[in-house]
């Protein structure tokens, strides 16, 4: 073990530094583009400068082509704070389309100790998300059958 130790350690931190780049580059940061998880999609409607029918019209689109193509298990939605029409027009859409959905989740209630966040989550391989647990009530995920 000593043998060992003493033949890794020079090596050591500049493996670790670069498992560390591999991980961060297989992470999504916003709309870098990089994709989190095949099963997982991000959608920002909130902040294309996008009236309120465009917005849903948008949503409805990718939902549609994501239940479609069948690869994807959960959109994430973007809607952000602004006045808070859209977050509200996206909510009751949603509620709207009772039955389609086996879950939505609001970002304020996204945490691993909601029974829909946590399985959601398992489902598409538990990706990264800077916003689990972070209360943040500009987005919305909605998890498909």
């Amino acid at each position: 073990p000593k043998l060992i130790l003493d033949t890794l350690t020079p090596v050591l931190p500049n493996t670790i530094f670069f498992i560390f780049i591999l991980l961060l580059e297989d992470k999504s940061y916003g709309n870098s583009g990089v994709k989190m998880s095949k099963r997982f999609k991000i959608i920002d409607i909130g902040h294309k400068g996008f009236s309120l029918d465009r917005a849903l019209t948008e949503l409805e689109i990718q939902v549609s082509e994501s239940i479609y193509q069948g690869e994807v298990r959960v959109i994430k939605v973007i809607h952000g704070h602004g006045t808070g029409a859209l977050q509200t027009s996206v909510r009751e859409w949603c509620q709207n389309q009772e039955g389609r959905f086996q879950a939505v989740v609001n970002g304020e209630d996204y945490d691993l100790f909601n029974h829909d966040s946590a399985n959601m989550r398992a489902e598409c391989g538990s990706p990264y998300d800077p916003d689990l647990g972070k209360k943040n009530s500009a987005i919305t995920y909605i998890w498909f059958w």
